[in-house]
């Protein structure tokens, strides 16, 4: 069944006076009229959380009589779900801008019928005016948590399935926990776990991005706690990792994306644990890496998206107080780096076909090729997202997997 909560809060706009709830029966007088009947939001998201809708119309009568609005709905089969008046003030004669609010959790799919009626104190009714409500899924699901309770892990899509790697463990009572080398599997299709072969060398705070029919977990914290350039690599239905050429420059906290066959690390930490402008790019065909242009903004713990053949880079730390709001923008094709705006800090940033995603706590915000600058707010994701979050993306749904949760959001639902 669809669940309706109304309280009800009526707010009127243009009334100047309060009327009582009137007769039952009709009596004598003029009925009033209402007209151009509006009601926003026109489609919502199924859920136990109320949604405010807007309703505004206008009201033609003489009478000044009119003090109830009912509002009847009926869901995709008819069945009335809701019949109930709400009390409503009076203004003067003539024409009047009416408007009202409704609360109202709807927890089923399907397009509602909604009905508008005024009624006056004599019991008169006016004519009905209707409009109808599309509820659709919600964007944001609960997914299956990774079993490995772990924070600073790396996450990326490669083999069909989204792979988890490494991070710093926390269920073992220590803070910091240790590096792990545990890769668990998510299979998006099924929607299970299981556990890949283990990194040769545990790390927390390392980096991962796929290439070439590879998947490179690149940099981190070891054991020890000291940063290293290691560089695994996976192969599509390989059973295991081998070594690649490491990275250049031993950092930690950087950050990863494939861009035109190429594999950019960019920023990080060092054994000082001070942020980095280092960008080095690693070739998986000639097992081979290349000095880059630094970044205009040095920063750790930073994202790395592709997006439109070029590489994005946001959110950090500048140092261990300050963060890093510029969003930093590199172009392969030209070598070089604009910041076309100050974006703010930033727990994941992924791309998903001509669109990309980035979370900052709670929010999610969108923004397509050339609109770098404007950025528009998304559906709230269902937890905040902090720095220690590792999020991948694959078939049109964004990944993001928190210590003990797992959190899925669906582009095709999002309304627009």
């Amino acid at each position: 069944m669809i669940s309706l909560r109304l309280p009800l809060a009526v707010a009127l706009l243009s009334f100047a006076g309060c009327g009582g709830s009137g007769s039952r029966t009709a009596g004598a007088g003029t009925a009033p009229t209402i007209r151009t009947l509006t009601f926003e939001p026109r489609v919502v998201y199924a859920g136990a959380i109320p949604t405010t809708f807007a309703i505004g119309m206008e009201l033609l009568g003489p009478e000044r009589d009119a003090t109830e609005l009912q509002l009847t709905v009926r869901d995709p089969v008819g069945a009335v779900v809701l019949d109930q008046r709400y009390p409503l003030g009076t203004t003067g004669q003539g024409s009047d801008t009416l408007g009202a609010t409704v609360s109202a959790a709807l927890s089923r799919l399907g397009s509602f019928d909604v009905a508008v009626q005024v009624l006056t104190a004599g019991g008169r009714r006016s004519n009905v005016l209707s409009t109808t409500v599309d509820v659709v899924a919600y964007p944001w699901l609960d997914s299956l948590p990774d079993p490995v309770v772990r924070r600073h892990a790396a996450a990326a899509a490669f083999d069909g399935s989204i792979f988890v790697l490494g991070g710093e463990r926390r269920d073992l009572g220590l803070d910091p926990g240790p590096a792990t080398a545990i890769v668990a599997r998510f299979d998006p299709v099924r929607d299970t776990w299981s556990l890949g072969a283990p990194l040769a060398v545990a790390r927390r705070a390392l980096t991962a991005a796929s290439n070439a029919g590879v998947l490179a977990a690149i940099g981190g914290y070891d054991a020890t706690g000291n940063p290293v350039g290691t560089n695994e690599l996976l192969a599509a239905g390989a059973s295991g990792w081998s070594q690649g050429a490491p990275m250049p420059t031993a950092r930690a906290h950087a950050a990863a994306a494939a861009v035109g066959g190429r594999i950019y690390v960019v920023g990080g930490a060092d054994a000082g644990s001070d942020a980095l402008g280092t960008v080095e790019s690693y070739d998986p065909l000639t097992d081979s890496w290349r000095t880059e242009p630094p970044l205009p903004h040095p920063r750790a713990e930073c994202r790395a998206a592709a997006f439109a053949g070029r590489l994005v880079v946001a959110g950090g730390r500048r140092n261990a107080t300050d963060d890093e709001p510029w969003l930093d923008v590199f172009d392969p094709a030209t070598g070089s780096w604009t910041f076309p705006r100050s974006l703010g800090d930033c727990a994941y940033l992924v791309a998903i076909g001509d669109e990309l995603f980035g979370g900052f706590a709670s929010e999610l915000f969108g923004t397509q090729p050339g609109a770098l600058t404007n950025w528009r707010l998304l559906t709230p994701s269902l937890q905040p997202a902090r720095r220690g979050v590792a999020a991948a993306a694959m078939a049109e749904t964004l990944y993001v997997f928190g210590e003990t949760t797992a959190w899925r959001y669906v582009r095709t639902l999002e309304i627009r």
